[in-house]
């Protein structure tokens, strides 16, 4: 697999979008792994602060709806 940027041989891939990425290419932000809410009923979160990231992927603006999911 090569690169999304520039076709060299590639390491890993973007964790939200799944581009190959070159370790040249390779940037990290933080992501949220998980939520729960505890035993008090708070909505918790697993957060890592350095998943790989293509540089290229932007999220929406918003929350999308996932209605045909909930069936």
């Amino acid at each position: 697999m090569n690169c999304w940027h520039c076709e060299h041989t590639a390491h890993d891939t973007c964790y939200f979008c799944g581009r190959a990425l070159c370790k040249e290419h390779i940037k990290t932000m933080p992501a949220i792994i998980t939520m729960y809410r505890d035993r008090q009923n708070h909505l918790k979160g697993v957060v890592t602060n350095d998943v790989l990231y293509c540089g290229i992927f932007t999220p929406e603006g918003h929350p999308v709806s996932l209605d045909e999911l909930d069936e």
